[in-house]
Parts: C-alpha cells; sequence; structure tokens
C-alpha cells in the first residue's frame, strides 16, 4: 500500500505496513480558532472533496461548549481551506454541536444531543459558497436527556437520528431511530423505530441508498447477555422502513458493545465492538464484517482484529468503510508516548475473500490523550471529480494539540492508494 501526496494546507502523510510504528504528521486540518478542550475531530465526515469536523468543545459567541462543525473544502488548487463553521442558530452553553455529524454533497447534518431535547440541524451550501441553516430537525416526543442527535445519517433525501437514552414504551433506554425524507424543500418526519429496554438503539446510524443500520450497543444476545447488536431496516414505498435482519456475531461476549460504531456501503457492513476481548486481550475491541447474498440473507463474513491488541483499546469505537476497503479506530491504544494516544488501522479484502490488516496510522510524535481514530470517514466518491485516485480517509483525533492550542484537537486527510 502506497500514500500519495496532497499540497499546501495539508501536509503530506506516510504510513508504514501493518506492524510498524506510525506516520510522518502531514496533512492536517485545524480549526483557525482552536482553543484548549475544543475536542476539534470528536466527529468527521467527508464527500466529494469537502470534509466536516465536529467540535462540540467550541467556545463560541453562543457561549462555553456551544459546539459548532467545520467545513473545510478543496479548492481548485488543489489545496484545503476552511470555509464555514456551523453553529445552530439557537445554540447555547452546553449545547456541544458537533458531536455527531453527516454530510452529502452540499448538504451537512450537524448533532447537538444537548441543546434542550436534543435537535439535529440541516445547513445547505449556496451558489456563492456560505452555508446556511436551512432546518431544526426535532424528534416529536423527544425528551431532555433523550440525547436525540447522538448519532445522525444522511444520504439523497433520507434522514436519520438516533436518540440511544429514548425511554419510549418498550422500557428505560430502549432507544429510537427517527427517519425523515426531504419531500420539496423540508424534512418530514416518516417514522421511528424502537428497541428493548436498555438496548440504547441509535448510538451509531448508517444510510445508503433505500438501507440503512442502527447499532443497540447494550442490546442481549440471550437472557442477561448484553453484546449488543445490529438492526437491518430496508425501505419499501408502501410499507416505509422495513425491519429485515438483526445481526450479531457468532463470538460475541458480555459487554462487547457491538454497534458502537456503523458503516454501510451496498451490501455490506463493517460494526465496531470495541469492548470486545479479542485474542485474550481484555477490551481490545474488534470489527466484524456482514455481507448480504442475492437472496437478501446476511453473513458474518470477517473478524477484523488488530495484529497488536492491547488493553482497553477501544478498536471499533469508530469505523468506515468504502468497497472492499475498511478503516478501524482504536482511540484508547496507547504508543510509546503514553495511554490513549490512539491509532486507525487499515484493512484490504484479498481476491479470495479474506480481510487483512494493511496498514497502521499511529502519530510519531503522539502524546497520551490524543484518540487519533476517535472518529474516522472515508471519501466515497474518491474525492471528487478533481480530486486525486485513491481512498481518501479522514482521521480525527479531539484530544490532540494543534498549531493554534493545546488540546484544542485535529484532523488528517490520507490518501492511500490501491493495493500493488
Amino acid at each position: 500500500m502506497s500514500l500519495l501526496g496532497v499540497s499546501s494546507v495539508l501536509l503530506g502523510c506516510a504510513t508504514v505496513a501493518a506492524g510498524g510504528v506510525g506516520f510522518e504528521r502531514r496533512l492536517e486540518l485545524v480549526a483557525p480558532d482552536g482553543a484548549p478542550r475544543d475536542g476539534f475531530g470528536t466527529a468527521v465526515a467527508l464527500d466529494a472533496g469537502r470534509a466536516l469536523v465536529g467540535a462540540p468543545g467550541r467556545d463560541g459567541a453562543a457561549g462555553v461548549d456551544s459546539g459548532g462543525a467545520y467545513v473545510f473544502e478543496r479548492t481548485s488548487t488543489g489545496t484545503w481551506a476552511c470555509a464555514a463553521v456551523l453553529v445552530p442558530s439557537d445554540a447555547h452553553s452546553g449545547a456541544r454541536a458537533g458531536v455527531a455529524v453527516a454530510l452529502d454533497g452540499q448538504r451537512a447534518l450537524v448533532g447537538a444531543p444537548h441543546l434542550g431535547k436534543g435537535f439535529a440541524y440541516v445547513f445547505e451550501r449556496l451558489p456563492s459558497g456560505a452555508w446556511l441553516e436551512t432546518q431544526k430537525i426535532v424528534g416529536f416526543d423527544a425528551q431532555p436527556g433523550d440525547l436525540f442527535g447522538a448519532s445522525v445519517a444522511l444520504d439523497g433525501d433520507m434522514l436519520w437520528c438516533g436518540a440511544p437514552l429514548n425511554d419510549h414504551g418498550a422500557g428505560p433506554d430502549c432507544g429510537m431511530v427517527y427517519d425523515y425524507r426531504l419531500v420539496g424543500s423540508s424534512w418530514v418526519h416518516v417514522q421511528e423505530t424502537q428497541s428493548y429496554e436498555g438496548d440504547r438503539l441509535g448510538s451509531a446510524v448508517a444510510l445508503d441508498g433505500l438501507r440503512g443500520i442502527a447499532g443497540a450497543p447494550e442490546a442481549q444476545k440471550t437472557w442477561n447477555e448484553r453484546t449488543g447488536r445490529l438492526l437491518v431496516l430496508e425501505w419499501d414505498p408502501v410499507e416505509l422502513w422495513k425491519h429485515t435482519a438483526w445481526l450479531v456475531p457468532a463470538g460475541a461476549q458480555v459487554a462487547d458493545r457491538f454497534g458502537d460504531a456503523l458503516a454501510l456501503d451496498g451490501a455490506r457492513i463493517v460494526a465496531g465492538a470495541p469492548g470486545h476481548a479479542a485474542s485474550g486481550v481484555p477490551d481490545a475491541g474488534a470489527a466484524y464484517v456482514f455481507e448480504r447474498s442475492a437472496d437478501g440473507v446476511w453473513s458474518e463474513i470477517a473478524t477484523l482484529l488488530a495484529r497488536d491488541p492491547t488493553n482497553a483499546a477501544a478498536f471499533g469505537c469508530s469505523v468506515a468503510l468504502h468497497g472492499e476497503r475498511a478503516f478501524v479506530g482504536a482511540a484508547d491504544a496507547p504508543n510509546p508516548f503514553g495511554a490513549r494516544a490512539g491509532a486507525v488501522y487499515a484493512f484490504d479484502r484479498a481476491a479470495d475473500g479474506t480481510w487483512h490488516e494493511s496498514a497502521k496510522f499511529a502519530r510519531l510524535d503522539g502524546r497520551a490523550g490524543d484518540r487519533l481514530g476517535a472518529a474516522v470517514a472515508i471519501d466515497r466518491s474518491r474525492g471528487g471529480a478533481a480530486g486525486p485516485v485513491g481512498t481518501l480517509a479522514l482521521l480525527g483525533a479531539p484530544g490532540s494539540t494543534s498549531p493554534v492550542a493545546e488540546r484544542a484537537g485535529m484532523a488528517w486527510l490520507v490518501l492511500v492508494a490501491a493495493e500493488e
């Protein structure tokens, strides 16, 4: 695997083969007004030469920890620049907007689960290049503490918001996923999907076309075995979102938190289980690949594990997927410089259908608490028509010290070429 350089605002980055020690610090995105504990890089999204980076601890005009999300755009010369900061119009201190973000072309979605009952905000890019808040998404029955907007997904005219602590009907913290569809110029509530007591459905959500998935990381596999599980829904014009499958890995263990992080690309899913005990190492973490056959049956295809598992690394706390390449974050993995420095692992599917670790990303000068890999994203448009060829990924490190401020957070863009 080779890494291709990207110029100017982003500094070039070098990666190492699996088992190596890290990468040279390049291609970095930094909030121009960054301040300590902004959490820049807590959530990331990437699409068509545009990046969206959440900073829920940002102190703006709306108050302390009001939060926000930064838009970076690739310029005509191939450089990247901060184009806007998206802050909800009614944000206030403690709102922590930017805990979750989603991006689809010239539309962005920013979750603010700590703002009142929890909300999500839709922003649109105008022809002038400015970004405008166009709608505030509200859970029709959301209550304070539900964490509505803790997870968000956006694809075309479909939008999902998770509320993992919703107590609706089935009991405390059953969780809920709210579905919206774009009708004309407005997002209209379509339906909601709930789970069972304590499941926390909606902790993570993902959309791709007419298919969606939602994680319930505290769900029970059997009585009193909270391994976590994954709900698959398919869109039907008449029956709307139909529940088609519950997925649980064959080797699921209690407290795996399977479904804490999700990625969906067509008929393939990657789901994280950051609490899984891998290779005898407690809480090392794992990620699982599922694929859908032509007859609609989902099967577990592979278990993704770090070659160098470490205790409480949280491998699987974030995942991204495009085609036959996946990225898995391990935000609490240690490095020689300290605990919770973090790392990101790349996996590729071989011709025989097996998956293997192909690269590891870790800061050579990483510090304790950087939490590289807390969020990962892949540009499934392959960087846009004007972008270079390869898999462009965005890696968040919300505890990292940026050139602007101590512990403000940073994010790295890495462009990985196809395997030779």
